[in-house]
C-alpha cells in the first residue's frame, strides 16, 4: 500500500491494498425455524429444524431434513458444513412454547453430532427464549454444527416458528 501524502489529517492518495487485506467473513448464513412450532420430546436432544435461509452465501447450510451433499461435504440434515476451514461465530436462539415454569433447558451447538461445543441452560418462565453462542474451529472438509434443544419439562412441548426468535447463524471470523 502507497500512501502519497498525509495532510492536516486527510489522506490524499491511497494506490492499491495488498491482497492480504481483502477478506471477508464467508462462508456465513443465518437459517430459522418457519411456522408451524416443532414438537419436542422429553429429556430428548433435539435438532432444531431450521428449514429457512435468509441468506447462505458460501451455500454451507444444509436447510432439508436429509443428508445432502454441499461443496463436497456430506452434511446432515439442518446443519452447517463450512468448505473453508477456520474460527466461526457460531449463535442460536429458540423460544419455548409454554406457559408453565421448570427449571431445566439446554440449547446446545452441538459438533459432529457428538461434541457439545457450548451449551447454555436457562428455566422457562411463560414462553421465554434462550440463546447460545461460540466460536468453534471447524476444518473445512467434514466438520458440521447443528443446534439442538434439551428440556425436562415432563412432557412434550413445542418451540417456536419464528423468524426472530428460533434461528441460528455463523459466519467466519477474520484471522
Amino acid at each position: 500500500m502507497a500512501i502519497t501524502r498525509l495532510n492536516n489529517n486527510s489522506i490524499t492518495s491511497i494506490t492499491a491494498l495488498p491482497s492480504a487485506v481483502a477478506v471477508d467473513n464467508e462462508p456465513c448464513f443465518r437459517a430459522y425455524k418457519p411456522s408451524p412450532d416443532q414438537s419436542i420430546s422429553n429429556q430428548t436432544q433435539t435438532v432444531v429444524q431450521l428449514s429457512t435461509e435468509e441468506f447462505d452465501v458460501g451455500g454451507c447450510f444444509n436447510n432439508t431434513g436429509s443428508t445432502v451433499t454441499l461443496n463436497g461435504i456430506s452434511t446432515p440434515a439442518y446443519a452447517f458444513a463450512p468448505n473453508v476451514a477456520g474460527k466461526y461465530m457460531i449463535t442460536g436462539s429458540v423460544r419455548v412454547q409454554d406457559d408453565v415454569d421448570y427449571d431445566e433447558n439446554s440449547l446446545i451447538i452441538m459438533k459432529n453430532s457428538s461434541t457439545e461445543e457450548h451449551a447454555h441452560m436457562f428455566t422457562q418462565r411463560y414462553f421465554t427464549s434462550g440463546i447460545v453462542s461460540t466460536v468453534v474451529e471447524l476444518n473445512g472438509t467434514s466438520d458440521y454444527v447443528r443446534l439442538v434443544f434439551y428440556h425436562n419439562r415432563g412432557g412434550g412441548l413445542g418451540i417456536t416458528g419464528n423468524r426472530k426468535r428460533t434461528f441460528m447463524a455463523g459466519y467466519k471470523i477474520i484471522e
